[in-house]
């Protein structure tokens, strides 16, 4: 939409994006407030605590490189030798909870906070597509409790959209520096839900 036509546009249609918004916020709010409350024996709780809690003490103890970024479920104290490395889900989405638990210390809400944020840049790329396509899914039950999950999910979410609003730039403007775009956030989106094993 051109200056002329956002003018001469209904006001809905103007400023239509600032109600999505206004849904988006309450939710982050509800997130913001949850970060540092315990894990419990829900499936959140699980995969936050046991999951990435255990990978990302794992990294803080024996190196994130030395384990070459595969997260693990057991390793001993003073050695890495006998570990158990988790193989069945993805490693970028425990490469940034660990790099919350390393930034901001050993902490509940240091592996909440990277979801939180990309939750927010899902909930921004979405509204770049739809506003009101960002606002239902911030709400939408699923990606409500996803939201509140230290897992996948959401990466996987932020990631797709991302390499979605890339292809419709490419088919926009099909030059090789557009279609390199897509390419790389394709990579990332594919890294994103790869499993190991």
């Amino acid at each position: 939409m051109n200056q002329a036509e956002l003018e001469s546009a209904p006001m809905i249609r103007r400023h239509g994006y600032l109600i999505p918004y206004a849904l988006i916020l309450p939710d982050f709010v509800l997130h913001g407030r949850g970060m540092a409350e315990p894990f419990d024996a829900s499936i959140g709780g699980a995969s936050g605590a046991a999951y990435h809690g255990f990978a990302a003490k794992a990294f803080e103890s024996h190196g994130y490189f030395a384990q070459r970024g595969v997260p693990s479920l057991l390793v001993f104290p003073d050695t890495l030798e006998g570990r158990v490395p988790y193989v069945n889900h993805p490693p970028l989405p425990h490469a940034a909870t660990y790099l919350g638990w390393h930034l901001l210390g050993p902490h509940v809400a240091s592996l909440r906070f990277p979801v939180l944020l990309v939750l927010l840049a899902s909930a921004l790329l979405i509204a770049r597509l739809s506003p009101w396509a960002s606002g239902i899914l911030v709400t939408f039950p699923l990606m409500v409790q996803f939201g509140s999950l230290v897992d996948a999910p959401v990466f996987s979410t932020t990631a797709l959209v991302a390499a979605a609003l890339q292809w419709r730039a490419w088919r926009r403007d099909p030059t090789p520096r557009a279609l390199r775009r897509w390419l790389a956030v394709g990579i990332v989106a594919a890294l994103i839900d790869l499993r190991q094993s």
